[in-house]
């Protein structure tokens, strides 16, 4: 009974969300369409950091033989014009966006990108893949996964990240509500490419610090010896040279924070991971970053 009460809920709760209006909003210089409720223009004008770590991301890791980009959770698209105007190279993308929702405004707002692809799945969080008991739950401006015994997000509607990633790829962004760093260990130890890795690392319980552990452990395994950790606002936390150990510190003060329930001092953390052949433009991140960020008016 309470789990068919839960489906009634969230159904109602998704009628209510997809009832609104939407509106044109100037984003990077550019006229995008998004819905009115949704969250990106009020955490714009609170955090104008925000797309701090991308931007500078996007603009020293593609390169003209690097130049691809996988957008995992593109949502509406605002992330990938972060990149396409931030990158100094002609840019592709392949959007991963699962909701039907957010796809529709993805793809308006897709038209000022020159080379792009959408695919329309969600990528799964397990290997192999196998169907999963949720269904979405769209709120503020973001769809998350919520465990359900009546929905079922088939196989067929999944794929895996490292099937997308080749050659040229020089950034991944990864923002998946929670599932991120096992998306990402699934990526690590099945792929032999070394992109930039940009992605939220989202810490609620002992469970989930350990596998942010494990999956920072076998990144430094396979060759990313360079990070930038920042707040959910883009406020940097640590830059620097990584180990085994080097942002366990950082993982601990997460969970903290959410046992006191205080997720407004760091509600989650963004990861930006850099192999280590690529150490100049991890030094050029930083060095923009830290201008950026130090020297405001």
């Amino acid at each position: 009974m309470k789990e068919l009460l839960l489906k009634y809920y969230r159904i109602i709760k998704l009628a209510i969300f997809k009832i609104q209006t939407s509106q044109h909003f100037n984003y990077e210089g550019f006229q995008i369409i998004l819905p009115s409720k949704h969250s990106i223009s009020t955490l714009l004008r609170l955090e104008p950091f925000r797309n701090s770590v991308l931007r500078s991301a996007s603009e020293f890791v593609l390169t003209s033989e690097r130049n691809h980009v996988v957008d995992v959770g593109a949502n509406i698209g605002d992330t990938a014009l972060t990149i396409f105007k931030a990158s100094r190279v002609p840019t592709k993308f392949t959007l991963v966006e699962p909701s039907e929702f957010f796809r529709d405004f993805l793809i308006q707002n897709s038209r000022y990108l020159l080379d792009y692809e959408i695919i329309p799945k969600f990528v799964s969080p397990h290997f192999p893949i196998e169907d999963i008991a949720g269904d979405f739950l769209h709120w503020g401006g973001t769809a998350q996964i919520v465990k359900s015994k009546n929905s079922i997000i088939s196989s067929k509607r999944q794929i895996l990240l490292h099937d997308v990633v080749r050659g040229d790829t020089g950034l991944i962004k990864i923002d998946c509500d929670g599932q991120d760093a096992t998306i990402l260990k699934i990526f690590l130890e099945n792929s032999n490419f070394h992109p930039a890795i940009y992605f939220e690392n989202t810490i609620t319980d002992a469970p989930s610090l350990n596998n942010s552990c494990q999956t920072i452990n076998l990144a430094f395994s396979k060759g990313y010896e360079y990070a930038v950790i920042s707040r959910s606002d883009g406020l940097v936390i640590w830059a620097g040279q990584i180990g085994t150990t080097h942002l366990i510190d950082i993982f601990w003060l997460q969970l903290n924070i959410r046992r006191m329930d205080r997720p407004e001092l760091m509600y989650h953390t963004d990861i930006l991971l850099v192999h280590k052949d690529n150490k100049d433009g991890f030094n050029r991140i930083i060095k923009n970053i830290r201008d950026d960020q130090q020297n405001v008016a």
